[in-house]
């Protein structure tokens, strides 16, 4: 029998179990730091797009595979039809999920939200070096953002601006109100319905891609913690402790990289005219792009270094699938 009649007694997680959650949790992490690399550079093109949204769904299945797995291997006598199962089920979950949220925000959009994103898009180098007020405010200023949270906030400036209109938009020097005239063409010319619906997509699928990245990744990192010191403690721990511990140290972190480098997103502009915005307008991304603007900045050093020393850079191309073209 596959599956028992009652729970098995309580016993250490198998090292097996604690090498392959530390591999995963590097794996997680270096692809958070490169999806951020990418999406925050000049180059992030639909290729490009559609590699971040294929590793995205991947990794983060893996990652709900493990809290799966963890489950079934105290009910399965099988490890390994336990593990198939889990990765079976959290892929296909995760796969799905992420698919259903960034096809949902983008089929509610209209054509002038779109045609707003791609005019924020080629507003956004004007934006970062602070030649871009919103509303009279400073959105982004560059002086206050360091090596760590620029990446984030280019990456995310396109979904930061969801929500407004080409007249919040205001050019402080000469350079930057040519720059808003060319972008402005974006409102007015006849343009492929396809050009708009990919520039959204990259705009809304970024934030919820780093969110979950993000998420899992840390998620696993406290699990793993927790059952390291389960072991160190022995059987004799009582049952109850190691979800606590792990809630305990997933709250302390998730406080931490919240509160970190939280003076950065507190612009006039943001605070007081871009997040109420976003949050009226975009309520389903809204949390994904708080979250990844606050806790981005806190990860990004580990992370660099987990992906450049560990991962050697590795570059995350999109894997073949049947039907896709040789």
């Amino acid at each position: 029998m596959f599956f028992h009649a009652a729970p098995k007694a309580r016993r250490p997680p198998p090292w097996w179990f604690l090498v392959l959650l530390a591999a995963y949790a590097v794996l997680e992490l270096s692809f958070n730091h490169h999806l951020v690399q990418v999406s925050s550079g000049s180059t992030f093109d639909l290729a490009s797009m559609e590699d971040l949204e294929f590793w995205s769904r991947l990794i983060s299945g893996l990652g709900l595979a493990f809290w799966l797995l963890r489950l079934l291997m105290r009910r399965m006598s099988s490890a390994w039809l336990a593990g198939l199962l889990s990765v079976l089920v959290g892929v296909s979950f995760m796969w799905q999920f992420q698919r259903w949220l960034v096809d949902t925000i983008v089929a509610h959009a209209s054509e002038i939200d779109k045609r707003m994103s791609l005019y924020a898009q080629q507003l956004g180098p004007e934006t970062m070096a602070g030649r871009v007020k919103l509303r009279g405010l400073s959105l982004v200023q560059p002086e206050r953002l360091t090596e760590a949270s620029r990446p984030a906030w280019q990456a995310l400036l396109p979904a930061i601006t969801l929500g407004l209109k080409p007249e919040d938009l205001e050019p402080v020097d000469a350079a930057a109100r040519k720059r808003k005239t060319q972008a402005g063409l974006a409102l007015t010319q006849a343009l492929p319905a396809q050009l708009l619906d990919d520039a959204y997509r990259r705009t809304v699928m970024v934030p919820i891609a780093l969110g979950v990245s993000l998420l899992f990744g840390l998620a696993n990192l406290c699990l793993l913690l927790s059952l390291l010191l389960q072991r160190s403690a022995g059987p004799a721990a009582p049952a109850w402790r190691q979800p606590l511990v792990f809630l305990l140290i997933w709250l302390a972190l998730l406080a931490w990289s919240l509160g970190w480098r939280a003076d950065e997103v507190q612009t006039a502009g943001y605070r007081q005219v871009a997040r109420p915005a976003l949050w009226v307008e975009q309520p389903m991304l809204w949390p994904f792009v708080e979250l990844s603007l606050r806790a981005e900045p806190a990860w990004y050093a580990p992370t660099r270094w987990m992906h450049q020393s560990l991962l050697g850079g590795y570059g995350f191309k999109r894997l073949p699938l049947p039907g896709d073209p040789s």
